[in-house]
């Protein structure tokens, strides 16, 4: 999921530079790059509760 959301993220960003109108941007920047921020963020969140047991708030704040 990590792999894909940033291929999402990074196609996002390359779509939303060709962008010619203000909807090719809030579809590009706005829809396609939060999907895939989303995508990303939420295994990051999950594999943070099993790996930093002790020291969880450093890890969610450099998060």
């Amino acid at each position: 999921m990590i792999w894909g959301g940033w291929l999402v993220c990074s196609l996002a960003l390359v779509a939303s530079s060709f962008a010619t109108q203000v909807w090719h941007l809030i579809v590009a920047q706005g829809f396609l790059y939060g999907f895939g921020f989303l995508i990303i963020y939420y295994p990051l969140l999950n594999m943070l509760n099993g790996w930093f047991i002790l020291r969880r708030g450093l890890a969610y704040g450099t998060l």
